[in-house]
C-alpha cells in the first residue's frame, strides 16, 4: 500500500501536479495484513491531531500558528473499505459504505432518499455493539483510526471512487450489454468488424489519440463472466465519448438501448464536470434515476450491479 497527502487549500490545478502530492508511507501488503491497517496510519493520524492544535511555523521571517486536520480520503473501494473499517462489502447483507442497502432493494430504488443513510450515529452503535453478526450484517468490521482526527468521520469523509464505479463500472458494463444488443440483433445492427474497422481508422485528435481505444473481442463483448471490455479507464472514456459518432448511422430511431446508453453518457459528463452547481446536480440525480429504471426494464434485475448503486450517492457528495 502506499499512502500520499496533498493540501486542499490551493487551486485543484496545483493540487494535482506531482509536486503538490506528498509520500506519507509504504508498507507491503503482508505487513499490512500482520499489523493492520490502523497502525500504518497512527503516526499520520498524531501528526494529523497535532496539526488540529496548532503548529508553529516561522513564514517569511514571522512565526505564525498554523492549523490543519485531514477534510477527504481518496481511494478505491477496497482500499476505502480497509481505510474506513468495514467488511468486503460483496460478503455483507448491507453492501454499500454509504447506506444500508442490499442486494435485493439496491435493484429496485434508484434514489439516495429512499435509504436509511449511514451516519456518525448509526456507525457508533455499530461499533458499541460489534460483533461477527453485526460485521456480516452492516459490513463494519471495526472503528477506523482516522475518526480521531477531530473534524474527520469515514461517513462522511470517503467520497465515491467514480473512476472504478462509473467508467470502469457502470459505463463499461452498459456498453458491453448494449453493444452485444446490437451484434445479436436480429439482424444484427452492425458487424463487429466493421465497428473496429472505424474505432481504428476514427481521427481521434491530438488530446485523445494517446487514448486511442484497443480493438474489441467479440469474446470480451458475449462473456457472461466478466464485465470487462479489456480498455483501460482513459480508453474506456475515449470510447464512449465516441462510439455514437461512430455507430449513430446503423442505430434505428427510438432505440431504447442506445437511448439508454446516452442518457449514460450524459451522468458521465455531468459527474466529471469540473465546475458544477446545485441545478446540474439535481439534474444529475434525475437522469440517474431515470437511467437506472430504463437499465432493469431492459438488462433485468440480474444486469443491475453494486457499482450502479453506488452511482446514486454520487450528486450528495457533489454537493458536500
Amino acid at each position: 500500500g502506499v499512502f500520499y497527502y496533498t493540501l486542499a487549500n490551493f487551486q485543484p490545478s496545483k493540487r494535482s501536479a506531482l509536486k503538490a502530492i506528498q509520500l506519507v508511507a509504504i508498507a507491503k501488503s503482508k505487513y499490512i495484513d500482520y499489523y493492520g491497517i490502523d497502525a500504518i496510519l497512527q503516526p499520520f493520524v498524531a501528526s494529523v491531531q497535532k496539526l488540529e492544535r496548532g503548529v508553529v511555523f516561522e513564514v517569511n521571517g514571522t512565526q505564525r500558528t498554523l492549523f490543519g486536520t485531514l477534510v477527504v480520503v481518496s481511494a478505491d473501494n477496497l482500499a476505502a473499505h480497509l481505510i474506513g473499517g468495514y467488511k468486503s462489502l460483496h460478503t455483507a447483507f448491507r453492501r454499500c459504505r454509504y447506506c444500508m442497502a442490499t442486494s435485493n432493494n439496491m435493484a429496485s430504488k434508484f434514489t439516495a432518499d429512499e435509504f436509511q443513510q449511514r451516519t456518525r450515529h448509526t456507525h457508533a452503535l455499530h461499533i458499541r455493539d460489534l460483533s461477527d453478526y453485526m460485521a456480516t450484517t452492516y459490513g463494519i468490521e471495526r472503528d477506523s483510526i482516522l475518526n480521531e482526527c477531530a473534524y474527520f468521520h469515514v461517513t462522511e469523509g470517503i467520497p465515491p471512487d467514480i473512476m472504478h464505479d462509473v467508467l470502469e463500472g457502470s459505463v463499461q458494463y452498459e456498453m458491453k450489454l448494449f453493444l452485444r444488443h446490437c451484434l445479436q440483433s436480429t439482424p444484427p445492427l452492425f458487424h463487429l468488424q466493421t465497428l473496429n474497422g472505424r474505432i481504428h481508422s476514427f481521427e481521434y485528435g491530438y488530446v485523445e489519440i494517446r487514448n486511442k481505444p484497443s480493438i474489441l473481442t467479440y469474446g470480451r463483448i458475449t462473456s457472461q463472466d466478466s464485465q470487462c471490455l479489456g480498455q483501460t479507464a482513459s480508453k474506456l472514456w475515449c470510447l464512449a465519448r465516441f462510439l455514437p459518432l461512430m455507430i449513430a448511422d446503423w442505430i434505428p430511431e427510438d432505440n431504447e438501448y442506445y437511448e439508454n446508453f446516452l442518457l449514460m453518457l450524459d451522468i458521465v459528463d455531468l459527474t466529471f464536470a469540473p465546475v458544477t452547481s446545485s441545478e446540474s446536480i439535481a439534474v444529475l440525480r434525475e437522469k440517474i434515476k431515470y437511467h437506472h429504471e430504463a437499465f432493469k426494464r431492459l438488462y433485468g434485475n440480474e444486469c443491475f450491479t453494486p457499482k450502479m448503486h453506488y452511482n446514486i450517492h454520487i450528486p450528495d457528495w457533489l454537493l458536500r
